[in-house]
């Protein structure tokens, strides 16, 4: 039977949080038979998946524990959106949590938007700082065509296509299924481009849904980690751009936002180069700003590859790191 709604939630190393993340998707009965929840276990050696199975003893209505050979976080998204049952898919890590998830599943039972976006908190694992990022520019409940109507990509806009902000018809991605590549991390790219080619309608609900942990030890996002992991990075962002060279979308304001999503993801890995030693990161920026050049058309506009060559090297990555600190200083008191 179709739930309204499948959660799905890679299991693995997260013994310490899988029970506040599974504790955030319990609601009253009368509410369970609108989703369900795939809690799928990557092979974790610790006791990540037996906490799980507590809840799927709890709410066996709700909860299924499902047990793979270890294959990556890309590896689930692809397994969890080939079984799911529901209209829409939300993807939460299994280190992270939601609040008002009664109230998303009042809110898609009664929209047919194929996007469905969401305000989210950042927060810093034992500590109390966090902050909320809210949609700007889009009012709440109300659908829009991206084909009419694309939402402003500056600033957050960015994001709101992005797992952390938004819930997805499961038919906006099927098609490109299997969309994540396994065995990698940093796979949630495909998330800034794939819901912009696939859907057509989105709608902002105005409430705040995902909780996005920062500073576990290990995290991808820890600085060491994408140090370690940059070919990754490289690998990912390249499948990404590949994926949109693949699957054009016609003229209009879909077109012009997902441009500019992809100018972003290119300025955004620079900055990532950036932070390497000058001898470790130039080979590094030089490959890919070849690519990007060849693979997006727009790449004039993007300032961090248009610039590059026409700058002693020193000089060029001062005035890049100089832009980005004034950009962030605007923002800041704007």
């Amino acid at each position: 039977m179709e739930k309204l709604l499948s959660v799905i939630v890679p299991v693995y190393k997260v013994e310490k949080y899988i029970s506040e993340c599974l504790e955030s998707l319990s609601v009253p009965e009368s509410s369970r038979h609108l989703y369900e929840v795939l809690v799928i276990n990557d092979s974790t050696p610790d006791s990540s998946a037996e906490i799980a199975r507590t809840f799927q003893d709890k709410y066996p209505s709700v909860f299924k524990v499902i047990d793979k050979e270890n294959g990556g976080h890309g590896s689930v998204w692809n397994l969890g959106l080939s079984i799911c049952s529901g209209k829409y898919v939300l993807f939460l890590d299994s280190d992270d949590y939601v609040i008002n998830f009664e109230k998303l599943l009042s809110f898609l039972d009664n929209t047919d938007a194929d996007l469905v976006m969401t305000d989210k908190v950042v927060f810093i694992d034992g500590t109390d700082k966090s902050k909320k990022t809210s949609i700007s520019g889009i009012a709440p409940g109300k659908v829009f065509s991206l084909d009419e109507k694309a939402w402003p990509c500056r600033g957050n806009g960015f994001y709101n296509a992005h797992f952390h902000s938004c819930v997805y018809k499961a038919e906006v991605l099927r098609p490109f299924a299997p969309l994540f590549i396994e065995k990698s991390y940093y796979d949630d790219i495909m998330l800034f481009v794939a819901p912009l080619v696939g859907g057509t309608t989105y709608v902002y609900t105005g409430f705040t849904l995902y909780h996005y942990r920062l500073g576990r030890a290990g995290q991808t996002m820890d600085n060491s980690v994408v140090r370690k992991n940059m070919a990754m990075q490289v690998m990912q962002r390249k499948h990404a751009l590949g994926f949109v060279e693949e699957h054009p979308v016609a003229s209009g304001p879909r077109k012009v936002l997902l441009d500019q999503v992809v100018r972003c993801l290119c300025k955004i890995f620079c900055d990532f180069i950036y932070k390497l030693p000058s001898e470790e990161g130039r080979p590094m920026l030089e490959e890919w700003i070849s690519f990007v050049k060849e693979h997006v058309g727009s790449w004039g506009k993007i300032p961090e590859i248009s610039l590059y060559g026409k700058l002693p090297y020193p000089i060029y990555r001062l005035a890049i790191k100089s832009k980005n600190a004034i950009v962030r200083l605007l923002r800041l008191v704007s």
